[in-house]
């Protein structure tokens, strides 16, 4: 599972790496702040995550625009 403690490149290349070997690749955007809020749209936008976990709090963050919400909807089902 992937957490927002570790940088974003490592994450991606670990992500990218999982999904080439058809590994379900988890993210809980946690902690999520306004610093590594883009570092979570980013890994949400590389379509490598297969399963994403959060809060509402987390989920609202994400979800502030109609197109962080089209983003991340074709990565996930509510």
């Amino acid at each position: 599972m992937l957490t927002l403690e570790v940088p974003l490149e490592p994450m991606r290349t670990v992500a990218a790496a999982a999904k080439e070997v058809g590994t379900i690749v988890c993210f809980k955007p946690s902690p999520l702040t306004r610093v590594n809020r883009a570092s979570a749209l980013q890994l949400l936008a590389d379509e490598v995550v297969s399963w994403m976990f959060v809060k509402d709090t987390e989920l609202m963050s994400l979800l502030d625009t109609a197109e962080d919400f089209k983003e991340i909807q074709k990565q996930m089902t509510i």
